[in-house]
């Protein structure tokens, strides 16, 4: 039993270090309220927000979209819709997500 319905939930993204974060931002907080009108038990208040967190990763530059939505049940359907949004967006407006990389020496072994 949960006091409140009401629940936040967090979107995290990874974007290239190239990226300008607060192109980033605008982005996320855009896609956020248009979703608004659209998405089912996603909430206008508290007003989404953006944070630079968990910042720097080994790949690139992390940030969380914090939403909040009517109830826990609405959670998985508004991080869904929420990602496909974001994901779409960045590729239109050029954002690259980076992937893990590594690099691996080999040595020669001596005869």
């Amino acid at each position: 039993f949960l006091p409140e319905k009401r629940m936040s939930v967090q979107v995290q993204v990874q974007v290239s270090y190239a990226t300008d974060p607060d192109g980033v931002e605008r982005i996320l907080l855009e896609e956020a309220r248009a979703a608004l009108p659209e998405i089912p038990g996603l909430l206008a208040e508290p007003a989404p927000s953006v944070m630079f967190d968990p910042g720097f990763g080994d790949s690139g530059l992390g940030f969380t979209l914090n939403c909040h939505v009517r109830e826990f049940v609405d959670q998985y359907a508004v991080r869904h819709a929420l990602r496909k949004r974001i994901l779409l967006r960045f590729r239109a407006e050029g954002v690259e997500m980076p992937f893990p990389t590594r690099t691996v020496h080999l040595r020669n072994k001596s005869s």
